[in-house]
């Protein structure tokens, strides 16, 4: 989704301040964030001045309440989270202690978090694109040296 589908999905909540919800929510950067088949936003990861985040947090817009869910298993922010076509959540890349390979999937049914191996570059600030057979682009981003990368990589988790 992004950070303009979030503002976008997130927009008739902040501008409407008789409907805003007190939370950490929306205090910290660097977030991944994607629309579940149900409809709610899964919100993941990020950092806030105590460090790159682990969490993970759903918002029913129907509802208007914010949960908490499972945590990711590695801490990242700048990374990308995307739908799998079979209803899963793929988080991928970013920045932990360094910029990360790692990728993980939610499962919005058992609302865990699995890893799901290694993309071939470390990277952050990643683009990523889906495709229908369950295997990912990895576009884009920049590495430990802050070098933007130009290429893309298909990964198949």
């Amino acid at each position: 989704m992004g950070y303009a589908g979030l503002f976008l999905c997130l927009l008739p909540f902040l501008a409407d301040t008789s409907r805003r919800r007190e939370g950490p929510y929306l205090s910290v950067g660097g977030r991944g964030a994607v629309t579940l088949p149900s409809g709610d936003v899964l919100i993941a990861g990020g950092s806030s001045t105590a460090g790159n985040l682990r969490s993970t947090e759903l918002f029913n817009p129907r509802t208007e309440v914010w949960i908490s869910s499972t945590d990711l298993d590695v801490a990242r922010d700048y990374h990308e989270v995307i739908p799998l076509p079979d209803g899963r959540v793929m988080a991928l890349g970013g920045y932990s202690s360094n910029h990360t390979t790692s990728t993980e999937v939610y499962d919005p049914i058992t609302s865990r978090w699995i890893s799901t191996g290694e993309l071939p570059l470390a990277r952050a600030g990643i683009a990523a694109l889906p495709l229908r057979d369950g295997r990912v682009y990895a576009v884009g981003g920049y590495n430990h040296n802050d070098n933007y990368l130009a290429n893309v990589e298909l990964y198949e988790p």
